[in-house]
């Protein structure tokens, strides 16, 4: 059985044609569950992490009309790559932290979820655990999202080097001899 912030995966064993058969069975948590703390706040950090992603697809759009604009500025191009590159390490903690989180806690039977009556399987009764796709999938988006941040913070030094000011000897040095 695998619990989710949002879904219950369980095994039913089913009759068919005289035969006992165990299919895997999916269901969605609702109202008629009782809903802990603490899934919930895995819920509200999940919906964080994909705000924060929104955040940064705002200013990383802006940085490139500005760049796209060729207007010249440097510094608010800076903010937005640091904006970004912040949200989505932000984003990234708060994803791989409640995936992991919701998978040890489910792995190890600690819940405190509460099913609804009309459940077909009883709390006391969960012995075979499922490991879903949901962890490796976490941390590939953590992890695919701190690779960006670095992207960002690259193009942020990039941007300080690209717009120093040289020094005034060292400007008429380098003016090319014709």
């Amino acid at each position: 059985m695998f619990l989710g912030l949002w879904e219950a995966f369980y095994f039913q064993k089913f009759n068919i044609s005289g035969s006992a058969v165990e299919l895997p069975v999916q269901s969605s948590i609702n109202e008629s569950w009782v809903i802990p703390d603490e899934i919930r706040y895995g819920q509200d950090l999940m919906l964080l992490a994909n705000l924060l992603k929104s955040v940064v697809l705002v200013c990383s759009s802006l940085a490139i009309l500005v760049t796209w604009v060729r207007a010249p500025y440097p510094h608010f191009l800076r903010t937005c790559y640091n904006l970004s590159a912040f949200f989505l390490c932000l984003g990234s903690g708060c994803t791989v932290g409640t995936v992991s989180w919701n998978v040890i806690v489910d792995f190890h039977g600690e819940t405190t979820l509460e099913f609804p009556l009309s459940f077909p399987i009883d709390k006391d009764v969960l012995k075979k655990k499922h490991l879903s796709y949901v962890l490796p999938l976490g941390i590939l988006t953590g992890s695919m999202s701190l690779m960006s941040a670095g992207i960002f913070l690259y193009q942020t030094d990039y941007l300080v080097k690209l717009n120093q000011v040289k020094p005034m000897m060292e400007a008429k040095n380098s003016k090319p001899k014709i």
